[in-house]
């Protein structure tokens, strides 16, 4: 089995006991966009050279999903949560624990995923990455 670096670290700071959940891609996809999510955004992770998309719904519920390196054809849940926005520059959403996630990203495709553990209330950087393509507006609704 595989190990991916923002998974693992994710997870244990999250300090979440939820397992790793992963599946057929086509089928993971389907499933989020069948309880109204769309895909809000995506790129590639620097340190594991991972495929990662955020998923959401109108109602603020949004999936965190990552393809793990040379495995293109599955795809894993990193986190779910609500209270999602798409705000210029950047998006947030809170995990069902109260933990708070920031992707914010650039013109250029950079990106920068920092954590806030509800426990501790600090800011931490997780991760960096390049290629973030915004596929829906800003301020603009996940279900719209």
């Amino acid at each position: 089995m595989f190990k991916l670096a923002l998974i693992a670290l994710l997870a244990v700071v999250a300090g979440t006991a939820q397992a790793q959940q992963c599946a057929p891609r086509a089928a993971l996809e389907q499933a989020v966009r069948n309880y109204g999510e769309k895909q809000i955004g995506y790129g590639v992770d620097g340190p594991s050279e991972s495929y990662v998309t955020i998923y959401a719904a109108s109602s603020g519920a949004w999936t965190f999903l990552m393809t793990p390196k040379n495995e293109p054809s599955l795809l894993c849940i990193v986190g779910t949560g609500t209270q999602f926005q798409n705000n210029d520059g950047g998006i947030t959403g809170v995990f069902n624990g109260g933990s708070i996630f920031n992707i914010s990203y650039s013109a250029s495709g950079d990106w920068v995923l920092m954590y806030m553990d509800s426990r501790i209330m600090r800011w931490q950087e997780l991760s960096k990455g390049y290629g973030w393509e915004a596929v829906s507006a800003p301020g603009q609704s996940a279900g719209d």
